[in-house]
């Protein structure tokens, strides 16, 4: 399961990458429509199980790690509209570096010497994939690396969130109210005007094609979203965190592929040296990876 979702996250990642760019220009507008269907499916799924009473306080912490998945969503909206699609998404294999500490610090789940060197690793290869300009010991750091430090902490502390409610509780549940608090997460954007009036000029404009298109990409998100958590509640957070240090592979050959034969679909910068960079990064963030859950 945790193999399986790395590769449903990186197919939304170039739906995600094509809407923003070609479709729907707005982070803010693209967040609040996956918040509504966020909304609907935690709402069919609690639906499906029978709407089950749970502690207050275990519901409250599962509408909490929800809402931080769909505050999270914003800035990595906001990243991936500015750089690659292979450039942004390894930033999230920091997430094992916050899961790692979150475990620790709430969970109790021990830290080896192993997990520092990889969290160093995962560090230098995020650096690496992030600086914009290098000259004579000058650098200038991409604007999607606060972004995605952004993202990855609040996935990080609601994977972690999630792990502490679910051990006690049934899975199915938990992911309801979990996908529920997601899409209050990501509305709370409407509580700007400037944002509500965006999302009612962009509603005017979508067509069926579109609508089509933007619910198919949310349904593969949500697929691996839920087989992710469902790892999470077998095993180690950390562990499945890391496991998700195959995207970034799965990103760059896909977006390579892509930007070589649909360069009107998705285009990156795909010059040697740029490449040779990224490999370089994603290697070592992975094998970073490898080391904090080994």
């Amino acid at each position: 399961m945790a193999l399986i979702a790395p590769v449903c996250f990186a197919a939304n990642n170039f739906i995600d990458h094509f809407l923003i760019e070609k479709k729907i220009n707005s982070a803010a507008v693209l967040t609040i429509f996956a918040s509504v269907f966020g909304l609907a499916v935690g709402v069919l799924v609690l639906a499906l199980v029978g709407f089950p009473v749970l502690p207050w306080g275990q519901t409250a912490l599962l509408l909490l790690s929800g809402a931080l998945i769909g505050i999270a969503i914003f800035p990595y909206y906001l990243a991936i509209a500015t750089d690659d699609p292979s450039r942004v998404v390894p930033f999230f294999q920091t997430i094992p570096v916050f899961v790692v500490v979150g475990g620790y610090v709430f969970l109790r789940e021990p830290v080896s010497s192993s997990q520092l060197a990889g969290i160093g690793a995962i560090t230098l290869g995020a650096f690496l994939l992030s600086v914009k300009k290098f000259n004579f010991g000058l650098f200038r750091l991409r604007r999607s690396l606060w972004l995605m430090l952004l993202s990855s902490l609040c996935i990080a502390a609601s994977i972690v969130l999630f792990r502490f409610v679910v051990v006690n509780q049934e899975f199915w549940p938990s992911l309801g109210y979990d996908i529920l608090g997601e899409g209050l997460g990501g509305l709370l954007l409407l509580l700007f005007a400037r944002y509500r009036r965006q999302s009612m000029q962009e509603l005017k404009k979508i067509s069926l094609n579109l609508g089509l298109i933007f619910g198919a990409n949310q349904a593969v998100y949500l697929a691996g979203r839920a087989l992710a958590y469902k790892a999470v509640a077998l095993a180690p957070a950390a562990l499945v965190a890391a496991v998700g240090g195959v995207q970034p592979f799965y990103v760059l050959i896909v977006g390579t592929a892509l930007s070589v034969w649909f360069p009107s679909f998705i285009k990156e910068d795909i010059r040697q040296s740029v490449i040779a960079l990224k490999v370089s990064a994603i290697c070592l963030i992975f094998i970073g990876a490898w080391f904090v859950y080994r």
